[in-house]
Formats: C-alpha cells, sequence, structure tokens
C-alpha cells in the first residue's frame, strides 16, 4: 500500500488510514489471528481499499 516504511509510518501518524473504519493512530499497531476471523479492511486516503482474510 505504501512505498516504504517511512511512508507508511507517515500515513498512519497523518490520519490517513483507517482500519475498520477507525483512524490509525499507532504505527506500531499489531493485530492477532483472532482479529481476521471476519477480516480486516484497510483504508489509505479516500480511494485505496483492501481487505485482508486468513482463511
Amino acid at each position: 500500500m505504501a512505498a516504504s516504511n517511512g511512508e507508511a509510518r507517515r500515513l498512519v501518524t497523518q490520519g490517513g488510514v483507517a482500519v475498520n473504519d477507525a483512524k490509525a493512530t499507532n504505527p506500531s499497531q499489531s493485530f492477532t489471528p483472532d482479529d481476521f476471523a471476519d477480516g480486516i479492511i484497510v483504508k489509505k486516503g479516500k480511494k485505496v481499499i483492501i481487505k485482508f482474510v486468513v482463511e
């Protein structure tokens, strides 16, 4: 979703990333396998939307 780790950190700290419709504010946020049960939707800005699912 981002060209580099630095760009990803900047997007998160500036409020450009949402996880399950909640603004992501911590660049080092982690997720457990239970979080992926229904999938996680990550939005970068308004146009880039990706759904992560573990089968």
